[in-house]
This record gives structure tokens, sequence and C-alpha cells, in this order.
């Protein structure tokens, strides 16, 4: 690897010891080490000569950040820029469209940080050269597509996705809700032969048992009542594409025998028809559910999930990949800024080191509604630390008022069985924060069953899918 460095005059006369123990890590992790003094000559190099990576003073940069971007995206595209700086603050600069942005570090940090640094540089560069030409220009040092994130397991995410679309086999996507599974999905079929097509997505645990059959093979008229016109399916609707059935351990084991037979014939029969007809289908399946477990309860069919798992995917949830974290904070404000009335000056590091501290069990979908919260709260165009402590407090419920559902203590009063479910789901919701899935896995039934009583009901929820 080659790598070239461009140091600020300042930083070089303050404090010449860093400079001498950068050099020397990056030149034993690299063939060869070009350093330079302003930013001009770096785009110079950069425009006549092949690196690795930049590594960048942040005082070079200072006020002429978007320009480089611009010029150095010209000349390639895929080359990644790693900055380091003093202080505690990151400029608003870099939130927003940071293609290049490979990594930010404190300057006091960078020296611990750099093994780290010098894997991703060469696992991003053996993908980069592995891929075709038409497959290349999708990957970006900060990400892939629509991907934000260049840790070590998003970058094997990457291969997998480029790997598997160039086949048609099964795909199972497993991971926490909010990692990008139904992202990885399009991907795949984005990059696949059948791109030209539309892409077909349907949640198995947002739509009743009873419609969920008739929503994937249709039906004839006159089927059941209220079918006054025939419709087709959506595995029909996905011939020669592909479809995607996320939530997949929440189908009833009726509907999966018949997909089972979908995967291994190809053909789909509507509801109140006596003929088949051929799919040319690729099933993309993904569920936050553990299958195994549900093969042991009985709840899911074994031979399908052999049929649905041929290649599996796992996305770790953000708290495994803490890395990723800070990219994924710079795109999510930039993005969120261009509907906001504020100028953003800089972001502290002890917030952002702050947010990746936070469990985030809603992974990227929660570090989203996180950041437009600090966005909507800010006063000042610096965010501080401090504005974390509003922002987290403002998504907080309050206690819930109390209701006959809160003790379920009878006496010698005898209730019918159906107010008795319907208090026991009402105090579930209540002491659950109308957690569908931890509701559902504590009440014993599926998702899907917990809506239908919800509505039977008329509990509110909200859906976390």
């Amino acid at each position: 690897m080659r790598y070239l460095l461009g140091i600020s005059t300042g930083l070089l006369k303050s404090d010449p010891g860093f400079i001498k123990k950068l050099k020397s890590s990056l030149q034993e992790n690299s063939s060869e080490l070009t350093v330079t003094r302003n930013l001009t000559s770096v785009l110079s190099y950069a425009t006549v000569e092949t690196f690795s990576a930049i590594f960048l003073d942040w005082k070079l940069l200072r006020n002429n950040y978007s320009g480089f971007i611009r010029r150095l995206r010209r000349q390639d595209r895929h080359l990644p820029v790693i900055i380091f700086y003093d202080g505690n603050k990151i400029s608003g600069e870099l939130c927003g469209k940071n293609d290049a942005l490979f990594s930010i570090n404190l300057r006091k940090m960078i020296l611990s940080e750099l093994p780290d640094i010098h894997s991703r540089i060469n696992t991003y560069s053996g993908l980069k050269k592995a891929l075709p030409e038409k497959l290349r220009t999708h990957l970006k040092p900060n990400g892939f597509g629509k991907f934000v994130g260049n840790s070590s397991h998003m970058l094997d995410i990457y291969r997998q996705i480029t790997r598997v679309a160039a086949t048609d086999f099964t795909v199972m996507i497993l991971g926490d809700s909010g990692t990008g599974k139904e992202l990885v999905a399009r991907s795949i079929h984005q990059l696949s032969s059948r791109s030209s097509q539309n892409f077909i997505s349907l949640n198995c645990a947002a739509i009743p048992e009873h419609l969920l059959e008739s929503e994937l093979f249709g039906y004839e008229k006159g089927a059941f009542t209220g079918a006054n016109t025939a419709k087709p399916g959506m595995f029909e609707l996905a011939d020669n594409s592909t479809i995607f059935l996320d939530e997949i351990g929440d189908m009833a084991l009726d509907l999966q025998a018949k997909l089972l037979r979908v995967l291994e014939d190809h053909t789909v029969q509507r509801l109140g028809s006596t003929t088949t007809k051929t799919v040319d289908i690729r099933v993309i399946a993904a569920t936050n559910m553990s299958l195994e477990k549900l093969i042991a309860e009985g709840k899911f069919r074994e031979d399908l999930f052999h049929r649905l798992n041929v290649i599996p995917i796992r996305l770790l949830p953000l708290k495994e990949r803490p890395g990723d974290i800070p990219l994924l904070i710079l795109f999510l404000l930039g993005n969120y800024l261009t509907s906001s009335m504020l100028d953003l000056k800089s972001i502290s590091s002890d917030l952002i080191n702050s947010i990746c501290e936070l469990p985030l069990k809603g992974n990227i979908r929660e570090l989203g509604n996180l950041l437009t919260r600090i966005i909507f709260y800010a006063k000042e165009p610096h965010l501080e630390k401090s504005i974390l402590e509003e922002a987290v407090y403002r998504q907080t419920e309050p206690d819930p008022p109390s209701t006959g559902a809160d003790k379920l203590v009878f006496g010698e009063t005898i209730l019918p069985l159906a107010e008795v479910e319907r208090l026991a789901i009402e105090h579930a919701l209540q002491i659950g924060k109308k957690n569908i899935s931890k509701i559902a896995k504590a009440l014993g039934i599926s998702r899907t069953a917990l809506y239908r009583k919800m509505k039977i009901y008329d509990l509110q929820g909200d859906r976390d899918d």
C-alpha cells in the first residue's frame, strides 16, 4: 500500500514528536509514504500518482474541505481520506455527502487506532480490486450504495451482496430491527440481472394471517365473499423479478407449507383456481427472530428453513460495530440539516462519543430519530454533549395512566375469557412500552396474532417493523 500524508506547518512546528511517530507507523504498514505540507500538493500528488489512502491534518482542510473533496472526486472517487484533528470539535463541514471520508480521528487517538485503520484500508482495497467495473461504481470510502459504514463487518457485507447478486440463490437476511435488512435485499436486486423488474416487498407480520395467503397467491373472482374481481398475488407480480419476504418467522405454519411448494416447483395457484402458473422468482427472506428456536418450538418448518437459508447474511447491531456510528452521525446529520433551519458549525466529540455509548436498540432507525431530535431542540449552531440529555429525555414516555388492567385481581368476580384476554393485552401494552415483538413473545403468541387481537379489542400499539 502507498500512503500520502498531508501535515500543516503549524503542527510540524508544535509537535514534531507526534509527526515522527505517525510517519514511522505509516511507513511500517506501507510500501511507500509521501509527505507534503499544503493542500495543493496533496491534490497534485493524487492526480499523477496512485495511493491507497490519504492521511490529512484538518488544519490543511479548514475552510477548503468542500472544494478539496470535489476536486479529489474528479481524480479518484474511491480514494479514502483519513482526517485527524485537534481540540474537541468536529467541523459541520464534515456533515452530509462525505463519500471520500474513510475515518475521522482525534489526533491524540490516531496512533492507537492506526492498526484498525490499516486493516480496513487493506480490506477495502482488496474489495475494490475484486469488484467488476460496473459494481465498483457503487463502492465508496464511507460505504456502499446507500449504506454508510466501513467497519470490517460492513465491508464483508458488501462483498457478500455483490457476490450473491450475480446469482439467483435464495438469501436469508438475519438481524435486529433497524439494521438495514430490506436495504440489503434491495441492493441485491438492484445489482442483479433482474434489476429492470419491480422489486416486490411484503412484511409478513404486518398483514393478518387470513389475508396474507391471498396477498401472496392472489385469488379468482368469487373465491370468497368480497372477491368481486380476480387479483394476481405477489408471487405472480414478482415473476422474472425478486420478492422480499420480511419477518418470515411470523408466517403461519399452513402458509409455510405452501411457500415451500413455491420454492420447490416454482408454481403458484390462486385461491379459487384449479390451475397453476409457473413463476420465475428470486426469493429473499428476512427475520429478526431465531428460526432455529421457532423450529424447536414447532412454530417454523425445518424443511422451509433449509430452503430459505441457502445464503445467510447476518447484519450485526450498531453496538457491535461502533466504529460505523461516527460516519453515520455525520451522514444523517447532513441529510436532516437540509430540512431544518440550523446552520451547523461544529459537533462536540464528547457528543459523538456519548451517542456511541448508547444502547441504540433500534439501531440505525433509532439513531436517525435521536439525531432528528438533537437538531430540532438545538438552540446554537454548535452541538454540545448537553443537548443529548434533552433529546434522550424527550423520547422517554411518561408512565401510563392507571387503568383496570394494572392489576388483574378479580376477587370472586367471574369474568368472561375475552375480557381477561383484553385486560392482559392492555396491561402488556402498558408495561412493555408498546414493543410489539417483546409483548407478543411474552404473551406466547405471534406478532400477527397480537395485531389481530389488538384490532378486535380496539387497543393501540406501535408497529416495530
